[in-house]
């Protein structure tokens, strides 16, 4: 899979591209928003209920929490929806990071921006025979496993795959004004490639055990005229998965 990154969320809103069975883990864009306390971290935990599983994430948080505005690399996990375990990154026992190369919680760059070069960066998350679930970068780079321990409910498959985006607030799914939030780039997903956040090389691998686009797939916003998604399929062309959006926008979304 390969996506753009932008780097900025509070309640959650998605935006994304889902596949149902045997899919292989969740790899989103988390982004909060810029008034958010010190503790948004164990805030954030107690928020992604929907994560048991694996998760592969890019943030851009307030500058309280890393001292600057960067977008960062993240990992999670938790057996059951952060009520006794789980974490981010390193912070307590489950991900082992077995390489040296690559930094968990490190700053992504350079930026894409409209009218300019658009960067990538591949990310993949593999499954083996023992149960663990590796992640792997650009690539080459082996960052570490989720241990089959941590994640048990995954040792053989999943049920689910899903790309996109996720923006938090306190002013979303909530009485106006809407956050001004931007989730990816903060363009509409319908403004495609070189405005909008993107994902390419969409692959899954089943019980085939070879890389192929997933047969049926779905987007799906949970407030399509604030954040959208837009799965762009070509003849002859990989499909290109765009989502995003600006938050607050009158009048459709107050």
């Amino acid at each position: 899979m390969k996506g753009r990154y932008q780097g900025g969320m509070g309640k959650y809103n998605v935006a994304m591209l889902f596949w149902m069975f045997y899919g292989l883990c969740t790899i989103l864009e988390l982004k909060v928003e810029a008034r958010a306390s010190p503790s948004l971290e164990k805030e954030i935990e107690a928020k992604l209920k929907l994560l048991n599983k694996p998760a592969v994430k890019s943030i851009k948080v307030n500058p309280k929490l890393y001292g600057d505005h960067d977008t960062r690399f993240f990992v999670a996990w938790t057996k059951d929806s952060y009520n006794s375990t789980g974490c981010f990154d390193l912070t307590c026992h489950g991900f082992v990071q077995t390489s040296s190369e690559f930094a968990l919680g490190s700053s992504l760059g350079p930026y894409s921006s409209p009218f300019n070069q658009q960067y990538e960066i591949n990310v993949g998350i593999f499954w083996d025979v023992d149960g663990n679930w590796w992640l792997i970068v650009k690539d080459i780079i082996i960052v570490g496993y989720w241990p089959a321990e941590v994640v048990d409910s995954l040792k053989h498959s999943a049920t689910l795959v899903q790309w996109g985006g996720q923006v938090f607030s306190y002013n979303v799914k909530s009485t106006p004004p809407h956050t001004e939030t931007e989730m990816g780039s903060g363009g509409e997903a319908n403004g495609r490639f070189g405005f909008a956040c993107y994902m390419t090389n969409v692959r899954i691998k089943d019980y085939s055990k070879t890389l192929k686009y997933p047969q049926f797939v779905s987007t799906h916003a949970d407030e399509p005229f604030c954040y959208n998604a837009l799965n762009d399929v070509q003849y002859g062309k990989d499909p290109v998965f765009f989502f995003g959006g600006a938050g607050r926008k009158l009048p459709y979304c107050p």
